[in-house]
């Protein structure tokens, strides 16, 4: 599961992302900017899916990789990834069983 700021998202054992919530952003990933009050199936998405996940008015899905850690903006450490952004932190399960965390890759989200 993910929340973001009013929407959620829960990832299926079959490696499909369900999406409910509010959606005048497009943050359902659905194509639409239809809120929903019941979980509904992002199309395009299974199977596959690894890692989900959300925040204001934003979601991400990713195949292949799995979040090793997420660094969010805070006023009071005064650390701040572009306008109250976050940073991801990636690996492909196949470095993760080797340890190779050399290989993990950085994804920047910036609002």
């Amino acid at each position: 599961m993910a929340a973001g700021g009013s929407h959620s998202l829960a990832l299926t054992s079959s490696g499909g992302v369900l999406g409910w919530g509010n959606n005048e952003l497009g943050q359902l990933g659905d194509g639409s900017r239809i809120s929903r009050s019941a979980p509904s199936p992002v199309p395009g998405l299974e199977p596959g899916v690894v890692a989900i996940v959300a925040g204001p008015g934003r979601s991400l899905a990713r195949k292949g990789l799995i979040l090793l850690l997420q660094v969010d903006s805070d006023d009071e450490a005064r650390t701040a990834w572009g306008d109250l952004g976050r940073l991801y932190f990636l690996i492909d399960t196949q470095g993760l069983r080797a340890q190779r965390f050399d290989a993990a890759r950085c994804a920047w989200q910036s609002h």
